[in-house]
């Protein structure tokens, strides 16, 4: 079976987004440490029972949590949704057609024992518009547990974005990987959850990044306390979209940082 490409911390970003964009995924190895990834799962494990346990859906699994809100519970994914070099690559892959780029989306998952594989699909047709070269999201799913062939390691298919061309399972590859790497996957990019096969869960959190001028698909203004906001590091906050966009996007009145204070 086919693989992806791995990098270590010290490959060169160019190296890193030229497979990226060629085969529409990379594994990052090693992004966080074993500790860390050990005390991310303790830290989101509250936000399951808050987001109602598991799942209940063809789509999104019988024998799958998840979980959403997850600043209001974890420190360490606060850390890591901003790690230097997961926005390295957002700057690279989202800045050339944006202000800013954002979080789409930061959710925990766990696959249990018996759960059937994920439909093949596209994060990006969520947005009703695909346009030639531009790559509207990407996303970073950072292993909790070591990633194998039995436990639901996340399928990726290379190579294929084509949204008049969808694959089948047979051309799609595992993520594959240790706990602490992290599987980086266009938006275009057809991917889905494995079949868990094995005697033990696997966890993830899975962060996606968007265009600024793009609706994120978690409401974070509704969703997270304005407390729990205004704790959050300025870059973080900037992160979630509490910022102005451009010239007339989301701006307030006294607005500290408006970029354009003479307009209205």
């Amino acid at each position: 079976m086919d693989s992806l490409q791995s990098f270590d911390d010290n490959a060169p970003i160019e190296r890193v987004i030229t497979a990226l964009l060629k085969d529409g995924a990379v594994i990052l190895d090693k992004l966080i440490s074993d500790d860390e990834a050990e005390q991310l799962k303790a830290e989101i494990e509250p936000a399951y029972d808050a987001f109602h346990g598991k799942a209940n859906s063809k789509f999104y699994g019988f024998k799958t949590r998840r979980a959403l809100k997850l600043f209001e519970y974890s420190n360490k994914a606060i850390e890591v949704c901003s790690h230097p070099r997961v926005l390295e690559i957002a700057d690279n892959i989202l800045l050339p057609h944006c202000d800013y780029y954002q979080i789409d989306k930061s959710v925990g998952i766990e696959i249990f024992p018996g759960e059937d594989r994920q439909a093949i699909h596209r994060d990006d047709v969520q947005y009703p518009i695909q346009m030639q070269g531009m790559n509207l999201m990407f996303s970073c799913l950072v292993a909790l547990d070591e990633f194998t062939n039995d436990n639901g390691a996340t399928l990726v298919v290379k190579n294929n974005r084509s949204i008049h061309n969808e694959p089948t399972y047979d051309q799609a590859c595992s993520a594959v990987m240790s706990k602490g790497s992290a599987v980086v996957y266009l938006g275009s990019t057809y991917h889905g959850g494995g079949s868990n096969d094995s005697l033990h869960s696997r966890s993830a959190l899975a962060t996606m990044y968007s265009l600024g001028w793009l609706r994120q698909a978690e409401n974070p203004y509704l969703s997270l306390a304005p407390q729990t906001v205004e704790k959050l590091p300025l870059r973080t906050q900037q992160l979630l979209g509490y910022r102005q966009f451009g010239k007339y996007l989301g701006h307030y009145p006294r607005d500290p940082e408006r970029r354009y204070p003479g307009g209205y």
